[in-house]
């Protein structure tokens, strides 16, 4: 919920800015590209939340390609193209992983507790760097929604 938080203190503040510069028409399409942005990550938080929980009755991989299929239907059409850019490499990221995490078709649990059993295991070093590509994707999310 912080992400959401971060985003709505941020579009207010944009929109704040733009009333007091006398842009009302940029400031209608900062509204729309805020909203946007605001709704994908609110979806994002919920899709996030399902992906890993249901990695306690299905497997990894058929969890994460259920949250890059819902993903894929997001509507990104009045988002900035550096949010909508840098949310589809997060995506892809995701979708990467899934070339590990085949190799666990039976492990069950929350998803960051089987992550870190199959780190430990160490089996994989190509792991760490598609989970680390993960993280650093989100950053770019985060930095991209920073900008609006």
């Amino acid at each position: 919920m912080s992400l959401l938080f971060i985003a709505m203190v941020m579009s207010q503040c944009k929109t704040k800015e733009n009333d007091q510069n006398g842009s009302s028409e940029i400031g209608i399409e900062n509204k729309v590209e805020n909203s946007c942005i605001d709704s994908i990550i609110e979806a994002d938080i919920r899709l996030g939340k399902e992906r890993d929980e249901t990695t306690r009755t299905i497997s990894i991989s058929e969890s994460i390609e259920s949250y890059v299929n819902d993903i894929k239907l997001l509507d990104f059409k009045n988002c900035p193209d550096p949010f909508e850019a840098a949310f589809r490499d997060h995506r892809l990221a995701w979708e990467n992983l899934i070339e590990v995490t085949d190799d666990y078709p039976s492990l069950r649990g929350e998803m960051h507790e089987l992550f870190d059993k199959i780190k430990q295991e160490n089996k994989s070093p190509k792991f760490n760097k598609l989970l680390a590509e993960v993280w650093r994707t989100w950053e770019m999310v985060e930095a991209a929604m920073a900008q609006f």
